[in-house]
Order: structure tokens, then sequence, then C-alpha cells
């Protein structure tokens, strides 16, 4: 078991005292609160904001672009790891 010298508590010990940095906003549940109301909100506001895509838009974008997009992107890589650049791709 290691020993401290001087038996006393130290600056940088665990058992000194914890010195909290910034504003107290209250006790953990209003925090938790808060940063919940907040992503919350953000969401409702996005939402709100951009156009609803219809099933078959979805339908459509995933076919006609994500899919070929996943490809090139799929071949683009194999041929990048053939080159002296391997390394940057893994």
């Amino acid at each position: 078991m290691a020993h401290k010298k001087g038996g006393g508590s130290s600056k940088n010990g665990r058992d000194s005292k914890s010195k909290r940095l910034g504003i107290k906003l209250g006790d953990g549940f209003v925090w938790l609160a808060a940063k919940m109301s907040f992503v919350l909100l953000f969401f409702l506001w996005i939402r709100a904001s951009f156009p609803r895509y219809r099933y078959d838009q979805v339908m459509r974008l995933g076919w006609k672009v994500f899919i070929p997009v996943t490809l090139v992107w799929i071949a683009f890589l194999g041929a990048m790891m053939q080159t002296r650049w391997a390394y940057l791709f893994h």
C-alpha cells in the first residue's frame, strides 16, 4: 500500500475538494431537463422547417441516387487501395 509523506491531504490527491468551473445550474435533474428540452426543440424546429418526403420520393432517391453513389464510392475505394496511398483508406 502506498504511503503519503506528511500525512495531510494533497492539492492534487483524490481527497482534495473538487473545483467546479462555470456556473452551477441546479442539480443534475434540472440540467438533464434543460438539455433534453434543447434537443427536442431543435429536432422539432428542423422537422417543421423542411418539407416531408413521400414514400415514393424516398424510394426514388434511394434507387436513383444513393445506390449509384455507393457503387461509385466502392469502386473508388477499391481503386485507391491499389495505389501507394492505400494507407489513407484503411
